[in-house]
This record gives structure tokens, C-alpha cells and sequence, in this order.
């Protein structure tokens, strides 16, 4: 879907795959000719695929996120390089006056960079909201450990979704 516009305006069929890497996969196999996938250039390296055309998402801001998911912590490096740099959670604020002003406080307090912030109404309340963050790397770890002490002060029911 975030191609559509590409794929109506050459009147293509689209087939839906589990990922993008999926497809690639599936074409090398078949060696078909008349097909096509939506794919990285890392798809391009590994299965010997041509790149018909690059950029052809609908939104020139879109990018997809892929997140690598471990039963436990692991340091990722590449060339000894540590490839964190974003934080993504979940929380709810406590019912005090000015209780989202003071989460968001906490970051702004230690210049944390927010990159992205959405509320979503609560499951088990419509009443009740959730906030979706993300926040870069930006600083030291002891400065984010302490920006998300006072969150947590002024919040509840807090999730780290993925720290990549």
C-alpha cells in the first residue's frame, strides 16, 4: 500500500507477501521474468534481482521501521559501531493537573529530541489515553535513565517498545 500510486499507474496486480525480503526470495526462486517485488537494494545484493526504480513510495517521508526482536538484551554493533539511536514507548499519564506537560517535561528538561509522540485511546477505558514516543539517543545513558525515573513519577503503566 505505500506504493499504490506506482503500482495503478503501470496497471500492475500486487500480491501480498509475509515482508518485503519475502518477496525477493520468491522471485529469485520462480525466476519469472513477468514479476517484480517491492524490496530493498539489500534484496537486490542477495538474490541477484535488477532494480527496475528506486523511491517509489507514495509519501516522500515514508520509511518503514524493521525492529529485531531477541529474548533478551543484546548489544547490536556494526563495525564496532553501537546502532541504537531511538527509543519507542508506551505510557499512560496519572490523573494529576498537568500530568503530560510533566512526562514530556522530563525529556525537555535533558534535551532529549522527541521524534514522534501520538495519543491512542486505552483498551480498557475510553477515557483513558495512551502515549505512543519516540525519542533519540541524543544524550547519555545516565541522562535517559533519568528522564525516564521521572516519567515514570509522572506516569503509569510504561512499555518500552523498541530501543533501536
Amino acid at each position: 500500500m505505500q506504493c499504490e500510486n506506482y503500482i495503478d499507474r503501470h496497471k500492475w496486480t500486487a500480491e501480498e507477501f509475509w515482508d518485503t525480503a519475502w518477496s525477493a526470495k520468491f522471485l529469485y526462486e520462480s525466476g519469472n521474468e513477468n514479476m517484480a517485488a517491492i524490496a530493498s537494494e539489500l534484496a537486490w545484493e542477495i538474490y541477484w534481482l535488477n532494480i527496475l526504480e528506486k523511491n517509489i513510495q507514495d509519501q516522500d517521508w515514508n520509511t518503514t521501521r524493521f525492529f529485531l526482536v531477541a529474548p533478551k538484551w543484546h548489544n547490536l554493533s556494526v563495525n564496532n559501531i553501537f546502532v541504537s539511536n531511538k527509543v519507542s514507548i508506551i505510557f499512560k499519564v496519572k490523573n494529576i493537573p498537568a500530568a503530560l506537560y510533566k512526562c514530556l517535561w522530563a525529556f525537555s528538561t535533558r534535551a532529549i529530541n522527541l521524534t514522534r509522540i501520538e495519543s491512542l485511546p486505552a483498551r480498557n477505558n475510553p477515557f483513558e489515553y495512551m502515549f505512543w514516543l519516540d525519542f533519540e539517543k541524543n544524550t547519555t545513558k545516565e541522562m535517559i535513565d533519568q528522564a525516564m525515573e521521572e516519567l515514570a513519577f509522572f506516569s503509569k503503566d510504561i512499555k518500552i517498545l523498541g530501543d533501536y
